[in-house]
């Protein structure tokens, strides 16, 4: 499980008889302008796609192909996550009935790593001044998942925190999983359904131990959706790493709306 993610520059050393000592660098992939000529000892890169030419070797064009394959191609996600060793703190004043959110659309829906199996018929939006993430589900297609995950780490370490408290409303009522992955990739959620109120109480001790979705999805596409990490201890609330939601449809057309979630 991939809790942090750094971008670094990196040394590399390269000896390659044809390439000789002296060759010339050139970063292709978009956004990225390194290029200089190396003298032959370790030079520094950082994530990205490069040329390395000999000196006197004509340079080829970015867009050019190697077979299928465009030369420029990249796709890394960007730096995200939390410091393991970073706790927030309460304040000295703090209530004695403290909650801390989750997720709020403002704050998070740029951050959310999201699975959608259908963007033409599961539309997202974001009503209600920003406020609330809609799903709106158009086809009638079972078994469709849609997802997502959200970094929500570095959680102070309060007993009181004991309850998990949900902002989820449906045009019709739908069943879909919340849940709390922890560090060792535990996801410990529970199965709920809207109603009326659009609020949800779960305490953090009905919540099941179980396997974690693993987002972004792997590729290709026939390596393992779900990870099993076999832990089933108790969760502790300054082990959460991530929050998880997941539908899974039954066939209804209808609209999700999702609010504020938190833990009080």
């Amino acid at each position: 499980m991939v809790r942090k993610l750094e971008w670094n520059e990196l040394s590399v050393t390269v000896e390659l008889p044809d390439l000789g000592p002296v060759f010339q660098i050139d970063a292709i992939n978009r956004g990225n302008n390194i290029s200089f000529t190396s003298d032959g000892s370790a030079f520094l890169v950082n994530p990205g796609v490069y040329i390395l030419r000999a000196k006197g070797k004509s340079m080829p064009g970015k867009n050019a192909s190697l077979g299928n394959i465009k030369l420029n191609e990249f796709s890394a996600p960007l730096p995200s996550g939390f410091d393991t060793g970073v706790k927030l703190k309460p304040e000295a004043n703090a209530d004695p009935y403290p909650s801390t959110d989750l997720f709020t659309v403002q704050k998070s829906r740029s951050q959310l790593v999201i699975m959608n199996p259908d963007w033409n018929n599961y539309k997202i939006s974001y009503p209600a001044g920003d406020s609330l993430m809609e799903i709106s589900i158009s086809d009638s297609v079972k078994g469709k998942m849609f997802a997502w995950q959200l970094f929500a780490g570095g959680l102070p370490d309060l007993k009181e925190l004991d309850t998990l408290q949900l902002q989820v409303n449906a045009s019709t009522p739908a069943s879909f999983r919340i849940g709390l992955v922890d560090m060792n990739g535990t996801s410990y959620y529970r199965q709920c359904t809207t109603d009326a109120t659009g609020m949800i109480s779960i305490p953090l001790s009905s919540l099941v131990p179980g396997k974690t979705l693993l987002l972004p999805r792997p590729y290709p596409g026939f390596q393992p959706l779900w990870f099993d990490s076999k832990i089933t201890g108790a969760l502790s609330v300054s082990s959460i790493d991530k929050l998880e939601f997941i539908f899974i449809s039954d066939g209804i057309p209808r609209t999700i709306s999702i609010g504020r979630i938190s833990l009080q």
